[in-house]
């Protein structure tokens, strides 16, 4: 008769425990990815292999988000911190504050990020490998460079950029540098502006339901599959036949693999050239700006256009 009151007895203890387990809420997400463009991933607390992110993916403490080549990512975070991470940047959740609990703090290990806080009670720090920037004010930029070398860029604000050799106070329209083993120095820049540029443009994203019949279920049905799942050199092969047997849609595709891929002149290109030859994407992106005339060079055509037939 003993056993079997044993066997109840852990049969209930389990049952117990199994409703405690259950009744503890669950981690609430202290962020999410709001945008992506290109290659991005993230990496769940638990594990350290590195997953494709999404569109909304919650980010919880001690998870990181990465940008591969040509690729760029936004987050937002519950204490209303807002991140963009340049391409090649590495980004760990630390700390999100909470109400009376201690300042959001974050890592940023390689690439850029801009950084920009509305609550001036969140004690947003961000911690590099040569220096920690403790926002003061609103917006900053952080660069790790190869030899970890920081560059911090306050557009508004103020910052406290420190490390185990020194600190400074760097404001708006200062830059601040760290190197590691040495302690920050700063100086006054003309336009802090420019250090941001790259974080004014983000591409839209594509509602792909909205389509139409002729991109959905034509030649160009394969390689928008492919686009839509995140792979750009195997949607501008599925695009090649298409734009030969010139298929507008196919053409659309593939200038927008080439904006997937970071590559803005061919993206252009494609769209006006007639012989419709996608290739795969660039690793870097060639530069459209041209130099200006010279002023002889302006007399010159002036004078050709007046000449009389």
């Amino acid at each position: 008769m003993g056993r079997p009151r044993v066997v109840v007895a852990i049969v209930l203890v389990m049952a117990s425990a199994g409703r405690t387990a259950s009744a503890q809420p669950a981690a609430s997400a202290q962020g999410k990815i709001v945008a992506l463009n290109g290659r991005v991933e993230h990496t769940p607390a638990t594990q350290e292999q590195f997953t494709p992110a999404r569109i909304l993916q919650p980010l919880f403490v001690s998870e990181r988000v990465r940008t591969l080549e040509a690729s760029r990512a936004a987050i937002l975070f519950v204490d209303e911190t807002q991140v963009k991470l340049n391409a090649g940047a590495v980004l760990t959740i630390r700390e999100v504050r909470r109400a009376g609990g201690a300042g959001t703090a974050l890592e940023l290990s390689r690439g850029e990020g801009w950084f920009r806080t509305k609550n001036p009670r969140s004690g947003l720090t961000i911690q590099t490998p040569a220096a920690a920037a403790a926002v003061r004010g609103t917006e900053i930029n952080l660069r790790v460079g190869a030899a970890n070398e920081t560059v911090l860029t306050v557009v508004e604000g103020s910052a406290d950029f420190s490390n185990a050799q020194g600190s400074i106070s760097v404001n708006a329209g200062e830059e601040g540098t760290a190197l590691p083993g040495q302690a920050p120095t700063k100086r006054v820049i003309l336009n802090p502006d420019d250090a941001v540029q790259w974080a004014l443009y983000y591409p839209a994203q594509i509602a792909w339901r909205d389509l139409p019949a002729a991109a959905q279920g034509g030649t160009a049905a394969a390689g928008f599959e492919r686009l839509r799942a995140g792979d750009a050199a195997a949607a501008l092969q599925a695009f090649q036949a298409g734009i030969a047997a010139g298929d507008i849609w196919s053409r659309i595709g593939a200038s927008m693999a080439y904006l997937d891929a970071g590559d803005t002149a061919r993206a252009r290109e494609v769209l006006t050239d007639e012989s419709g030859a996608a290739e795969t994407p660039r690793s870097s992106v060639e530069p459209s700006w041209r130099p200006p005339p010279s002023p002889s060079e302006i007399f010159r055509r002036r004078g050709a256009r007046s000449t009389p037939p």
